[in-house]
C-alpha cells in the first residue's frame, strides 16, 4: 500500500507530485467542497483531465433538473458562455430533441437532450471509479478491468443496489454505490448519480478472470438490450 500512495493514482506509472480531487471541484458549487476525497496524483495527470471534467459538468447541467446547486452552477455556464461566444455555439449545436418512450413502448413527448462526446465522457467517469476505488480498496485499479458505461439505464437497478457494498452521498450533487462481484474485487457495478438526474451505471470486468459472473453477464446483456430498444 506504500508504494501504490506514492504513484499516481491514475497512470500507476508516475510518482505523485500533487493531489487531485477524486470528484471534480468544478462539479460543486462554492460553499459545498468541503470533505471532498482527495487522492495522490501526478501533475500531468491532473492538468490532461481539467477540460474534460468541464466539459462533462456543463453538459449535466444542462439537461439536469434546477435543484438549488444545479440553479448556481447554471449561473456560472451562463457567464463563461458570455465570455466565450464559440462555447456557446458548441453547445448549440448539440442540441437534440428526444422521443420520451416507457421500457413498454408507450410514447411520453419529446425531451430536449444534448449530445456528449463519449470518449470525453466516459474519460472523466473511468477517473471517478477509480479515484473511488482507491479510496475505499486502498489500492490502484489494475489496467487490466474492462470499462462498459450506460446513461441512464432503466430504474429497475435500483433493486439490485438494495445489497450494494459501500455507498455515499454528497448533498445533492453527487451519490455512489458499488455492487462488489463474489470472486473478484474488481469485477462488479458502480452506481453514479449527479444532480439527482442523471444516473451513469458502470459495470468493471477484471479480465483476468476466466469467466464473467453470471449475474454480470445477465445484467451487462439486460442493459445493452435496453439501449438497442431505446435508441432505436
Amino acid at each position: 500500500m506504500k508504494e501504490n500512495q506514492q504513484k499516481c493514482y491514475l497512470c500507476n506509472k508516475n510518482i505523485a507530485d500533487t493531489e487531485d480531487h477524486v470528484l471534480p471541484e468544478c462539479l460543486f458549487p462554492e460553499g459545498k467542497r468541503s470533505g471532498l476525497i482527495k487522492l495522490p496524483c501526478c501533475n500531468v495527470c491532473n492538468r490532461s483531465y481539467s477540460m474534460d471534467e468541464e466539459y462533462f459538468r456543463d453538459n449535466l447541467l444542462i439537461i439536469s433538473k434546477r435543484s438549488p446547486a444545479v440553479k448556481k452552477l447554471f449561473e456560472k455556464l451562463r457567464r463563461s458562455c458570455r465570455r466565450r461566444p464559440l462555447k456557446l455555439k458548441s453547445i448549440e449545436k448539440r442540441i437534440i430533441y428526444l422521443n420520451l418512450m416507457t421500457v413498454g413502448g408507450i410514447y411520453l413527448g419529446r425531451r430536449r437532450g444534448l449530445k456528449f462526446n463519449e470518449q470525453r465522457t466516459n474519460r472523466v467517469i473511468e477517473k471517478i471509479i477509480k479515484g473511488l476505488f482507491f479510496s475505499h480498496m486502498g489500492e490502484i485499479l489494475p489496467a487490466t478491468v474492462k470499462f462498459d458505461i450506460f446513461f441512464n439505464p432503466p430504474d429497475i437497478l435500483e433493486t439490485y443496489f438494495r445489497s450494494r457494498f459501500f455507498d455515499r452521498r454528497f448533498n445533492d450533487i453527487f451519490y455512489y454505490a458499488f455492487l462488489c462481484a463474489n470472486d473478484s474485487i474488481y469485477s462488479g457495478f458502480w452506481w453514479l448519480e449527479f444532480y439527482r438526474s442523471n444516473l451513469f451505471l458502470v459495470a468493471l470486468q477484471d479480465t483476468r478472470l476466466k469467466r464473467k459472473p453470471h449475474w454480470l453477464d445477465v445484467l451487462t446483456f439486460l442493459f445493452r438490450k435496453f439501449l438497442k430498444k431505446w435508441k432505436s
